[in-house]
């Protein structure tokens, strides 16, 4: 039978209706699926950001913190010496002073929901934990990878780590003094404070935390399994303290997540992806209500995926969408209507996804750092109120614009386009940008900040940036200080040097009459106590000299401008001649003395005899000054050899007082003594020992005391030397020092007394002398005709010193030829003045007090020069 056209028509409309009705329904299903899905995906998203903000709030709090800590003076002294020390007694001092320091800061942090507060030594040794402040020195290395992480690798750890009664997020610094690693701050919260942040960003959702069940109970000790139970969601994973028995546990959860996880734990998607560490949403409907499970995986400071945080929230939005599909696919067999109401619809569902993207502004406003968001042209596309406070912007008034020509055009420094800007250049390449920046407010003024810039990739390519900026102008003002602080420093050294050059001239310059002067009358034909007068004379000043000397070797290797001699020397030699005036005052004495240098000692060494021998001058000198009666002993022996080294040890033996155990340290302070009454009785500036300690320091060494009082001491250090097997000239084959023929030499000399020593000393060697009281006037008879082989010439004078007059001089022969040897003659002894001298044309250089044999070889070396 033959079908009517109508029929026809009516089933090939029927068919073509039937055709769009299942496309337009498989559209709407794929629109419902992929809605679904990206509203669950926001669940995730949203869980990662309320935890992930959550977690950095709490960061940053510790990195304020951190910095505070370190920015306090007294903190930081407290933490080098109890860091640095082993004795236990200064530990204990050293952490109760911190606790105290501290303590404050400990309280507030409680308040503020930190629940530790830890100090660790760098072997991950604990020095004081503020929870439980009696509880120190155990070893957490093994037990805590963040502890162990901070102090092995010397950088900040964040993040989840398991412990053996509560787990907890660690926020662990390490401590760096000056370039020196000392140990580690530590501040961890439990997850209630997590969670409790959290709620605040999300007040209708609730949340929970658990645990695997691996990473856990292989920590724990039998008493303590009772902590955990099972989640209620997967065999593998506990829920900490369920029964509240310790004070930082979360609540247990509601009736209607037990009710959920009942549900949840039956879900093989479920279960499969928390098997796999993965994070996932899924839905529920519990009692006729839609719900939906949020899981995110956690790691460990280890990279390992320990944990789960779990949101539940009811999400009416998904029944919204599946009512959205039904509506939409039977309104679309009307077309008119079913275009209206699929567009309605999907208008709310943009609104609702909308409102979605406003939470998680929520979050960014929350930050307390300023936040800025720029697409790939640099277009700023979000600032937050942290950073409308700091620039002085209005978020309305800087979207859609060019970030770079509102806030940071360089202006501090020069103008730069935004395609040369580091940080765009840089993130440009997709790479991350941390530094410091001066950006420009709205006012016009400049604000220091410390950023850190962040691309945004899609799929592989920039597509804008998230940046991040602090302001630092406290520590740039910080950090000036600290800088006209080291100048002010520098520029008090500078002066205390020129001070002590100052007082050696105008110390040493009456010590030269003085010991001069008594000298010469020594030579003379005297009554014995006129003589035993003048040796008096004489001796004292002799020791007012060695204190002298004491307190410039001292100044100049506290400066560091103390050098030592290479050379080659004999060491018996070297020190019987060294120590001979010494054997003399212990016999004067009635003491016996003796030099012992073992038979293996080499006869030759490299090294700094003068230094050598003045280290033991002064130990052997200590040893006369506090022996009364008994023997004094010095032993030279090798202890050891390697590759032509050769290790001495020297050792300097007395029966005198002794020193005090408590004593034997403080004694190599400088200024200091075992006993005040001592430099009253013996005399002495203390700072003998004090060299000793530097000197020997200085050549590798270290020198040690052993002594009871009443039973004398033993002084003893080892250094290493060069063996050098060259055979040196002995003292008597020696080519004997011979003086120069006569002379006629220019004295220049401002001080009447010198002028006269001078002058008698030098003619006494044969030579004739003229004078001149000031540098002017010595000029003037240099640039004249004149018959002068040399001048003796003082530095530190009236009208022209004798710099001035060494640089006019050779500027004057420069010009009418010749060279006229010039002798600096002065009372400067600091390091650098023989340079100074040298430079400024001068041949030689002699210190006063003037030694008439250093004086007449000076004479001999220029003659012959």
């Amino acid at each position: 039978m033959r079908l009517s056209g109508f029929q026809l028509n009516f089933r090939f409309f029927a068919v073509i209706l039937l055709g769009l009705e299942t496309l337009v329904g498989v559209f709407l299903y794929r629109d419902w699926r992929e809605k679904d899905e990206q509203y669950l995906r926001q669940q995730t998203l949203g869980l990662e950001t309320a935890y992930r903000s959550s977690v950095q709030m709490f960061a940053l709090a510790t990195d304020l913190l951190f910095q505070e800590i370190m920015q306090r003076p007294e903190v930081v002294d407290t933490l080098k010496q109890g860091f640095s020390t082993q004795d236990e007694e200064e530990q204990a001092a050293n952490r109760g002073k911190l606790y105290r320091l501290l303590y404050p800061t400990y309280a507030q942090l409680k308040k503020n929901s930190l629940r530790q507060f830890h100090f660790h030594q760098a072997n991950g040794a604990s020095f004081l934990r503020f929870h439980e402040p009696a509880r120190f020195g155990d070893a957490l290395f093994d037990i805590r990878p963040s502890v162990r992480i901070a102090n092995v690798e010397k950088r900040p750890v964040s993040g989840f780590e398991t412990g053996r009664v509560l787990s907890g997020f660690r926020y662990v610094y390490p401590i760096l003094i000056d370039g020196e690693h000392l140990g580690s701050m530590e501040a961890s919260v439990s997850f209630r404070a997590i969670r409790d942040a959290m709620a605040t960003l999300e007040h209708s959702h609730e949340y929970a935390f658990i645990l695997s069940r691996g990473a856990v109970e292989g920590r724990l000790a039998p008493e303590q399994i009772s902590l955990y139970a099972s989640s209620g969601l997967h065999d593998d994973y506990l829920v900490e303290d369920p029964r509240l028995q310790l004070p930082d546990s979360p609540p247990p959860p509601s009736a209607r997540v037990q009710a959920l996880n009942a549900l949840l734990k039956k879900m093989p998607e479920v279960a499969e992806g928390m098997h796999a560490g993965k994070p996932l949403t899924v839905k529920v409907n519990l009692r006729g209500e839609t719900m939906a499970a949020a899981f995110l995986p956690v790691k460990d400071v280890e990279g390992r995926q320990v944990a789960y945080v779990v949101s539940y929230s009811a999400v009416p939005l998904a029944n919204l969408f599946l009512r959205d599909f039904v509506v939409s696919f039977l309104a679309s067999a009307l077309l008119l209507m079913a275009v209206g109401v699929l567009f309605w619809h999907v208008l709310r569902s943009r609104a609702a996804l909308e409102a979605e993207k406003q939470s998680l502004k929520v979050v960014t406003d929350t930050v307390a750092d300023g936040l800025y968001a720029m697409d790939k042209q640099g277009l700023v596309t979000l600032l937050n109120p942290s950073a409308e406070k700091l620039l002085g912007f209005k978020e309305s008034d800087v979207l859609g614009k060019v970030g770079h020509d509102l806030f940071h055009s360089h202006a501090v420094n020069e103008h730069l386009p935004k395609h040369l800007c580091p940080i765009y250049r840089q993130v440009s390449r997709g790479e991350i940008f941390n530094g410091e920046e001066v950006f420009s407010r709205q006012d016009g003024s400049h604000l220091p900040v410390e950023i850190s810039s962040q691309p945004m990739l899609d799929h592989g390519k920039v597509s804008g940036s998230v940046t991040v900026f602090r302001d630092i102008t406290e520590r740039k003002k910080m950090e000036s200080a600290l800088t006209e602080a080291k100048a002010a420093a520098e520029n008090a050294n500078r002066m205390k040097s020129e001070f002590l050059a100052n007082m050696s001239h105008e110390i040493r310059t009456p010590m030269n009459g003085i010991i001069g002067l008594t000298r010469l009358v020594l030579d003379s034909d005297l009554e014995a106590e006129q003589r035993e007068h003048l040796e008096m004379v004489r001796t004292s000043a002799d020791t007012l000299m060695t204190i002298i000397n004491d307190i410039l070797d001292f100044s100049k290797i506290e400066a560091g401008r103390l050098t030592l001699e290479r050379t080659a020397f004999r060491v018996r030699s070297t020190l019987e001649a060294a120590l001979q005036p010494l054997f003399v005052q212990a016999r004067q004495k009635g003491l016996e003395m003796t030099l012992d240098v073992g038979r293996d000692v080499p006869e030759v060494i490299v090294g700094d005899p003068v230094r050598l021998s003045q280290v033991l001058i002064n130990l052997v000198g200590n040893a006369v000054k506090f022996t009364q009666q008994g023997c004094i002993s010095v032993e030279v022996s090798q202890v050891g050899t390697r590759d032509h080294m050769a290790r001495l040890g020297f050792g300097v033996t007395d029966t005198g007082t002794g020193i005090p155990a408590n004593k034997q340290e403080s004694i190599f302070e400088s200024f200091s003594q075992a006993d005040a009454s001592i430099t009253r009785k013996y005399g002495g500036t203390g700072l003998g020992l004090a060299i000793v300690r530097q000197l020997v320091r200085m050549m590798g060494g270290e020198v040690r005391v052993d002594s009871r009082p009443g039973q004398g001491s033993r002084f003893h250090f080892d250094l290493d030397f060069k063996v050098d097997g060259r055979s040196l000239q002995t003292e008597g084959q020696a080519d004997s020092v011979g003086y120069a023929t006569a002379m006629h030499i220019l004295l220049v000399e401002d001080n009447a007394v010198n002028r006269k020593l001078a002058t008698v000393l030098l003619a006494k060697a044969g030579h004739r002398v003229s004078v001149a009281e000031d540098g002017g006037e010595a000029l003037a008879l240099l640039t004249q005709p004149h018959d002068y082989d040399a001048v003796l010439l003082d530095v530190q004078m009236p009208v022209m010193d004798g710099l001035q007059v060494a640089r006019a001089l050779r500027q004057h022969e420069a010009l009418h030829g010749g060279h006229l040897p010039v002798i600096a003659l002065t009372a400067n002894a600091m390091v650098g003045d023989r340079e100074r001298f040298m430079d400024a044309g001068m041949d030689d250089y002699v210190s006063k007090p003037i030694n008439v044999g250093e004086l007449l070889e000076a004479l001999e070396r220029v003659q012959a020069s």
